[in-house]
């Protein structure tokens, strides 16, 4: 367990994520000022501070967490799979429900060029282990990749069809 200490405490979440009602106060942190942020670079400099990329990650993590958007990713995933798999356009619409309003905040555009955009302004980051650990509670969150277990269930199946 860590202790808490100066910066903000981690993005780590169990197996799935808590769900969240509407309106429920968002992750704990302190909140970053958001009507003082620059658009998003198109190339040039990096405009994000490596804490206002974490308090995004922790934003689009409340967001993805709440009932509603839940019940819709369940729904889908029902019906196509999870997107780790089978990836579609309607896995696209889903996500961007949450990412347009969050994302604009940031001063990245909405819909696909936005997201296209974040990725690369927070490519920066990528070394750092607090980034690294909350992207990868997110993309677990929107089942963009695999569980150790499922990991381990593919890995056992590619050995048993080798192995035939």
């Amino acid at each position: 367990a860590r202790q808490a200490g100066p910066g903000p405490p981690p993005l780590l979440a169990p197996q799935r994520a808590p769900r969240r009602r509407s309106g429920e106060p968002p992750c704990a942190g302190a909140p970053v000022r958001l009507a003082a942020m620059p658009r998003a670079s198109t190339g040039g400099g990096a405009r994000l501070t490596l804490d206002q990329a974490v308090q995004m990650q922790r934003e689009l993590y409340a967001a993805f967490s709440e009932d509603d958007f839940r019940e819709r990713l369940d729904e889908l995933e029902e019906r196509v799979g999870k997107a780790g798999e089978n990836y579609t356009k309607e896995h696209t619409d889903l996500f961007l429900t949450v990412q347009d309003e969050i994302l604009p905040r940031y001063g990245f555009d909405r819909g696909q060029r936005g997201v296209i955009q974040m990725l690369k302004e927070v490519a920066q980051f990528n070394d750092d282990e607090q980034f690294q650990r909350n992207r990868a509670t997110l993309n677990e969150l929107l089942g963009l990749t695999r569980t150790a277990e499922q990991e381990k269930g593919a890995q056992e199946a590619r050995q048993e069809a080798s192995a035939s």
